[in-house]
């Protein structure tokens, strides 16, 4: 995806015209409302792939005990 710098008018012109038009959900810019629809779809297919692997376990795990023993 190429750099893209979000101009305070782009969030302005997006916000204006979602208020418009009583979105439930408004992007800015507009291409960003097709990241969010593949966030749907790839999502629930990587969430399978890492309830299966057992290295991603061992972090979570390792990272959650650093946790408790840091607030302790």
């Amino acid at each position: 995806m190429p750099r893209y710098d979000l101009t305070d008018k782009v969030v302005a012109d997006g916000l204006v015209r979602g208020l418009q038009t009583r979105a439930p959900r408004i992007f800015a810019p507009r291409w960003w409302s097709a990241v969010s629809a593949l966030r749907g779809i790839v999502s629930p297919l990587t969430d399978s792939v890492l309830d299966r692997d057992r290295t991603t376990h061992d972090l979570i795990r390792q990272i959650e005990q650093q946790r408790i023993t840091s607030h302790a």
